[in-house]
């Protein structure tokens, strides 16, 4: 299958080398970049700060030359607990994959000590999770250490990447989701509306306009490693 990445990088060639192990081709359209916001990478950096709580691979890039690698930091799951490692840190907890498991081994922490917590967090995200601690009476803080910056195609950029069908997209966030529909309407002869969709979750789905979330698929567990089981499950259906 050709297969559409449009995560940011450098996650997108991570997964296009896992594509093409698999099989695939892998085109890499990442529609975000991240870069770190240094006024909040030096007030987590801060003595004082607690353990911190990271969602996203970002965010441990954003810090991992300024925070102490002893604190500790509790990843929404394994490939960013994994990031944390790889970057030096050396007390990581492992999340479940998702935010509301998190924020429940979260509240389960509370019960055992009082000491704060930071989130360490994009500057573009979903509220759902900080609404999650707060509800559940979980003392936190929210640093923005990161941002995330469209990235934009413009019809000729477009034919490039595409150079032939597309059989699938991979959608990783909301937000990817929301502007892969903008990109999709304003190119419609890139025929991407005839492509398999596949979101890493039903929330991701959820940033699509109806005709395309109706015919989208998303994976049973938030990680990577089901998401790309969708598409060996598509290929050995004949799809």
């Amino acid at each position: 299958m050709r297969v559409l990445v449009t995560r940011p990088e450098p996650g997108a060639s991570q997964t296009a080398e896992r594509l093409e192990a698999l099989g695939h081709t892998a085109i890499a359209m990442p529609l975000s970049r991240t870069e770190p916001l240094m006024a909040g990478v030096n007030a987590a950096a801060c003595p004082g700060s607690g353990d911190f709580v990271v969602t996203s691979a970002a965010a441990i890039r954003a810090v991992s030359d300024r925070a102490s690698h002893d604190i500790v930091i509790w990843a929404v799951g394994k490939a960013t607990a994994d990031q944390a490692r790889n970057a030096g840190f050396r007390n990581v907890m492992d999340g479940p994959g998702d935010g509301a498991g998190l924020s429940a081994m979260l509240v389960a922490r509370r019960d055992q000590s009082n000491g704060p917590l930071t989130y360490l967090a994009g500057r573009v995200r979903s509220p759902v999770f900080e609404r999650a601690l707060m509800a559940a009476g979980v003392n936190f803080r929210t640093i923005d250490v990161y941002d995330t910056i469209d990235i934009d195609y413009g019809p000729d950029e477009i034919d490039a990447l595409r150079s032939g069908r597309i059989d699938a997209v991979l959608l990783y966030s909301r937000r990817a989701a929301e502007r892969f529909a903008e990109i999709a309407a304003r190119h419609p002869a890139a025929g991407f509306d005839a492509a398999m969709i596949a979101c890493l979750s039903e929330n991701v789905a959820a940033g699509l306009p109806t005709a395309m979330r109706l015919k989208a698929l998303w994976s049973r567990t938030p990680c990577e490693p089901a998401l790309l089981e969708l598409l060996s499950s598509n290929r050995n259906q004949g799809g």
